[in-house]
């Protein structure tokens, strides 16, 4: 469908003014939902940046870290870590998995095992060899 031609400048003026005004802010709740998406996804979330008349999304399709480095990270900011919690943080659905990579960090001192807690309560806590940065 064609604009008559007394249409056609008032409808050019539009498109005209949409293309230079500015961008309003970046969405939080647009933005924050993608990137919690990706976290949990266990991509690393994207890098935004709004620019003169543009917004730049870098998308990092790049793993949040292996297993025993996202446990590492982890125990920087808390005194403990069991089974479960580190197989949501390294989406791995396995518990067995999960337990192999705790037996792996256990022989390389890493991490220790909370001694006199019954199995089903098991929890891990930084080891000798843990590192401090």
């Amino acid at each position: 469908m064609s604009l008559p031609d007394a249409a056609r400048p008032a409808a050019m003026a539009l498109r005209d003014q949409s293309a230079v005004r500015p961008l309003p802010p970046i969405s939080t709740s647009t933005g924050h939902t993608q990137a919690h998406r990706r976290e949990k996804g266990g991509l690393k979330v994207p890098i935004i940046q709004q620019l003169d008349n543009s917004v730049l999304v870098t998308l990092r399709h790049e793993k949040l870290g292996t297993p025993e480095e996202i446990i590492v990270e982890y125990l920087k900011r808390h005194d403990e870590i069991n089974n479960s919690t580190a197989r949501k943080l390294c989406f791995i659905g396995s518990g067995n998995s999960i337990k192999r990579i705790f037996q792996k960090m256990i022989a390389a001192g890493l991490i220790e095992r909370v001694a006199g807690r019954p199995l089903n309560k098991t929890g891990y806590v930084k080891g000798p060899k843990f590192p401090q940065n």
